[in-house]
């Protein structure tokens, strides 16, 4: 927002007054939604503290093992890792420190690859066409054809900026 528009061109003063008590009601409005916003706030940290304050102990344990239990995706990760583990120690042998030796790349018998084969020399190279049949990786610039103005366009439908600013309403 500019402020030089205030000084420029200021608001009579009885539509000020008027629009002053066109928004007066909005103070009372915004007190009450507030005071609303605020009980209802209060109600629900009231309920949450209270769950937990009359909770019977029994359901929780000791609070340290209630908050240190791990939710249910985490436990299920364990599981898959400790699957994935029992696989390794079935295909892969173990040195004295514990560790998986797996065998090195180059020692592996690479399978032969089955289907068909293609040469990537077979392959023909495509060039980008335009519909006209022109190369379009070869237009210059000023070759590429650009929006022109219509002739009907007249300067006179849009004034210059400075204009518009200079104009009263």
């Amino acid at each position: 927002v500019n402020p030089k528009v205030w000084t420029c061109r200021p608001l009579p003063a009885g539509l000020m007054q008027r629009a002053g008590l066109d928004v007066m009601y909005l103070l009372s409005l915004r007190s009450a939604l507030m005071d609303k916003l605020m009980v209802d706030f209060t109600t629900q940290v009231d309920n949450y503290l209270s769950m937990y304050r009359n909770m019977p102990c029994i359901n929780l344990g000791s609070a340290e093992n209630y908050l240190m239990e791990l939710p249910y995706e985490l436990k299920e990760l364990t599981v898959i890792q400790r699957l994935r583990r029992e696989d390794a120690l079935k295909n892969y042998k173990v040195d004295e420190n514990g560790l998986l030796v797996r065998p090195c790349p180059q020692s592996e018998k690479i399978p032969e690859m089955k289907g068909r084969v293609v040469n990537i020399d077979d392959i023909p190279e495509l060039e980008a066409t335009d519909p006209s049949g022109e190369n379009v990786l070869e237009m210059q610039n000023e070759d590429i054809p650009l929006l022109e103005p219509s002739p009907d366009c007249g300067e006179d439908r849009c004034p210059p900026l400075e204009e518009v600013s200079r104009s009263t309403f």
